[in-house]
């Protein structure tokens, strides 16, 4: 059923795009707090980046069962409770009163704001007609590219004027009038629904697996090589992953259809997309970390030359597309695996009087090379499925994406803190950081070259 679209309905949309956008912003506002939060607590990178790596992993696991709740559970119900579980870590967040209760309130923000973003797509869907999809779900896309793109810029000037805690207030005050919006002009729309089931056991396994692989690499930076407090918590999370691909392979209706991967095109091009992600994680945090703690920066200051790479990711994504409408997925994979390797070469030599300008400069070769890896590598993948199968692939990219990313900054990380001291970052563990990834992204050019086809792809 499609409704005519009054002023109700378009504040309907407008509310759920605002909900969709400060999720989106509390992804990113908290990667300038990481220096400050690591001196309040006294803890070192390898810990402080749980509260990234936890929401992203959370994140992540929320997708894999999003289309089970979205088929579910109607509008209205689903939309403001993932608000007030949102709401919730927020007032949790702005408390607490340790690290422990920090990270846990960022996994029950992550816990809402999954579902969102997914579920204004839905919305959209459904009451607009088929003519107007593809200009709203720009303005969608645009609007959720663009939260990140302020929310280290926004998060310097309040920590810099009023501390890091703030950060969690403002979140909670729009949270309220959102959820007061959503009350009032948010209704339950007519979709169709199948009958569908969520194995329970295989989100719990998928969960726990990385969460204990997270755990065990972060205690190797805090208790050295320890029997029960590092390679217990990796080898049980490494038992129970092999568990959950095996119950996928062996479930006649599994929670993700990993046989996908099966399909050569498929499996070349999500390893990209997953090494991708070391860039797209890692860069949150290690450049703020290099900005303020290595140089000494304020807050403000490094969101101000994270800026403009920032915004030229938001409103440049669509130029990735024609790249690789012109050029095809070998040749647009080559060049963005290049961009980000060369992106960390710089990175390696820097020291503590290095240029801000020469930064913002590497940072925007960085953004670039994502944008030719993002959003292309996407379409470019989904070509080695059949259609009736892109969901499924949707699934399990934006779900291991996320996953990925989040034990990407746990293994960078730990890294960076083997060089540094406790509540500090040396400039040696950031040059370390960005030389494993100048490696891994230059595997990822040789992988491009050898193993895809020459085959002029096209935007889906």
């Amino acid at each position: 059923m499609k409704f005519k679209l009054l002023s109700y309905e378009k504040i309907m949309v407008v509310v759920l795009f605002s909900g969709a956008f400060f999720a989106s912003l509390s992804q990113s506002l908290l990667s300038n707090a990481v220096p400050v939060i690591m001196h309040d607590f006294v803890i070192n990178a390898s810990v402080v980046q749980l509260l990234t790596s936890s929401y992203t992993l959370t994140m992540g696991v929320v997708a894999i069962a999003t289309p089970y709740l979205i088929n579910k559970y109607d509008v209205r119900k689903l939309f403001l409770t993932c608000m007030s579980i949102f709401l919730v870590g927020c007032v949790m967040s702005y408390f607490a009163p340790n690290f422990i209760v920090l990270v846990v309130s960022r996994i029950l923000q992550a816990l809402g704001a999954g579902v969102l973003f997914t579920l204004t797509q839905i919305v959209i869907l459904y009451i607009y007609s088929k003519d107007k999809y593809a200009i709203i779900l720009s303005y969608l896309g645009l609007i959720i590219g663009f939260a990140p793109s302020i929310g280290p810029t926004l998060a310097g000037f309040i920590i810099d004027f009023s501390g890091w805690r703030n950060i969690f207030l403002l979140l909670a005050i729009v949270s309220v009038i959102i959820i007061l919006l959503g009350l009032h002009y948010v209704y339950n729309v007519e979709k169709e629904t199948t009958e569908t089931t969520m194995d329970v056991l295989s989100v719990f396994a998928i969960g726990f697996s990385m969460l204990l692989i997270m755990i065990g690499i972060t205690n190797i930076t805090l208790n050295g090589i320890s029997l029960l407090y590092s390679f217990v918590p990796i080898i049980i999370g490494i038992i129970l992953f092999v568990f959950f691909i095996h119950r996928q392979y062996h479930m006649e209706v599994p929670l993700i259809n990993l046989k996908l991967f099966n399909n050569r095109l498929f499996l070349v091009v999500n390893i990209i997309i997953y090494i991708s992600c070391f860039a797209w994680m890692s860069g949150y945090i290690l450049v703020p970390l290099f900005l303020q703690s290595t140089l000494g920066v304020s807050a403000v200051i490094c969101g101000l030359v994270m800026l403009p790479a920032t915004i030229i990711n938001a409103v440049l994504n669509p130029v990735g597309g024609k790249f690789y409408e012109m050029f095809g997925g070998k040749f647009t994979s080559i060049i963005g695996c290049l961009l980000l390797a060369v992106s960390c070469i710089p990175f390696i030599f820097f020291n503590d009087n290095v240029n801000l300008i020469i930064i913002v400069l590497i940072y925007i070769v960085r953004i670039i090379g994502l944008i030719l890896l993002f959003l292309p590598m996407f379409a470019y993948a989904l070509k080695g499925v059949d259609e009736k199968e892109y969901t499924q692939g949707l699934s399990i990219i934006n779900s291991n994406r996320e996953i990925v990313g989040s034990l990407s900054t746990t293994i960078i990380l730990a890294f960076v803190s083997v060089l540094s001291v406790k509540g500090s970052v040396s400039l040696q563990g950031i040059n370390l950081a960005f030389f494993l990834q100048m490696i891994l992204f230059f595997i990822a050019v040789l992988i491009s070259i050898f193993l895809l086809k020459s085959e002029k792809g096209h935007i889906m």
